[in-house]
């Protein structure tokens, strides 16, 4: 079982990054010569730039939210503290690593599944 948190930013990330993977263009020519502000914000996100801060931002996700604590010196589960919840159950190490995915979810505060207790 995930956390709902933690699936909620999986799941924009996997929004993110499969029309940049469809788009992106391996021989890397992708260019596009921007003539307005519109245009200018549209080349900015080119599909490696978007591919590359999913990459980042999932990194970030694996270092802050742990499967098994105990195991990876962190929090506990339950198979070395009964106290510490249900198996399977995703959690943060610290305080500070649910603020930090709090804050990576506050990107998509405008998609309906978005959370409003999440807010930071």
């Amino acid at each position: 079982m995930t956390n709902p948190l933690i699936a909620f930013l999986n799941a924009r990330l996997d929004d993110d990054e499969a029309p940049a993977r469809r788009s992106y263009d391996e021989a890397g020519d992708y260019d596009i010569r921007a003539s307005d502000a519109t245009l200018d914000h549209f080349a900015n996100w080119k599909p490696e730039r978007v591919l590359a801060e999913v990459a980042a931002k999932r990194k970030l996700l694996e270092r802050v939210a742990l499967p098994c604590g105990f195991c990876l010196n962190a929090v506990r589960c339950v198979e070395h503290d009964v106290s510490a919840g249900p198996p399977g159950v995703w959690r943060f190490a610290f305080e500070e690593d649910e603020q930090i995915a709090r804050l990576l979810a506050e990107g998509y505060a405008w998609h309906e599944d978005f959370d409003e207790g999440w807010r930071v």
